[in-house]
């Protein structure tokens, strides 16, 4: 394969689709630290670690997991990734970085091992939450270097939860094909009530520390809403993907008092909920062959059949 090509490969293995979140995450703790909105030249540059830092777990996983119908990934991509993210850390903001990063590798190394170790495969979708916060807590320990604040651990462990969520809708999508998971050894009923469950409950925290802001975690009840009735989870999991920086972004809102562009962010995601949900719907002869079904008796309303049970 080419250099080009090879770079094509790499970027989309590096998930784009994830990296406006990762932003977000960055930039929300930015904000949360300084109080401000502004990004100079040096808060642009100090995004360049917690990249890598992606860089190095998706490069990991790849590297780890050896998929037949991706491109194959050396070892060195994923520690040349960390090597660079530990240098520019701590010449960015010392070694107080390094502790969150340390947990974010111990995490990763956790999530890699999920298809060879069953218990790192069960609790794959918590793992991947903790990978979140750890990234959340290394972007604020670029900008403040005081202990964290009650207000930023509580919104951590609403990240947390909605992470963990949307990763157990990706197992729900991949339950067919996958063999230590969450939803393999219980089931997609119990997985979607546990997913809804995480939802439910990190949006009571996003509602608690906002003080009762109904823009904040409106998409989240629209999300636990359409896990009530839909049954496709590649569906799910593209629009639990987009609520995760929607969140994200209505909390920015929020705290920085642009109520009615909250509003229009809230109309925002559900024209994306929409779209994605009843687009495909209508019927015309344009449609895809391999159309899913976007709607069903929901799987944890049905009896389960057998699943692959492991220790």
């Amino acid at each position: 394969m080419g250099l080009k090509n090879k770079s094509r490969a790499v970027f989309i293995l590096l998930r784009p689709y994830s990296l406006p979140g990762l932003f977000l995450l960055y930039y929300v703790a930015k904000v949360m630290a300084t109080g401000s909105l502004g990004l100079g030249v040096r808060d642009a540059f100090a995004f360049v670690p917690i990249f890598l830092a992606w860089t190095f777990m998706t490069m990991l996983l790849e590297a780890e997991h050896k998929h037949s119908n991706r491109e194959k990934i050396p070892y060195s991509y994923p520690f040349v990734a960390l090597i660079a993210t530990i240098v520019l850390v701590v010449a960015l903001a010392g070694f107080a970085p390094l502790i969150p990063l340390i947990f974010f590798m111990l995490f990763t190394y956790m999530y890699t091992k999920k298809n060879s170790i069953p218990i790192f495969g069960n609790i794959s979708f918590v793992t991947r939450g903790f990978m979140e916060i750890s990234l959340f807590f290394l972007s604020l320990s670029l900008f403040y270097h005081a202990y964290p604040q009650a207000i930023t651990v509580l919104f951590g462990f609403a990240i947390l939860l909605i992470t963990s969520a949307r990763n157990l809708i990706g197992d729900i999508r991949d339950t067919k094909f996958d063999e230590v998971t969450f939803s393999v050894r219980f089931g997609n009923r119990i997985a979607y009530i546990v997913s809804m469950i995480l939802y439910g409950i990190g949006g009571y925290v996003l509602f608690g520390i906002t003080q009762a802001a109904l823009g904040v975690v409106f998409p989240i009840i629209l999300m636990i809403a359409l896990l009530f009735i839909a049954d496709n989870g590649n569906m799910l999991h593209r629009l639990a993907v987009m609520l995760s920086s929607i969140i994200i972004a209505a909390y920015i809102l929020f705290i920085t008092g642009n109520s009615y562009l909250l509003l229009l962010l809230n109309v925002m995601f559900l024209g994306v909920l929409c779209n994605l949900v009843f687009y495909n719907l209508v019927p015309r002869r344009s449609n895809p062959q391999d159309i899913q079904t976007a709607f069903g008796i929901a799987p944890w309303l049905t009896k389960t059949t057998s699943n692959k049970r492991l220790a």
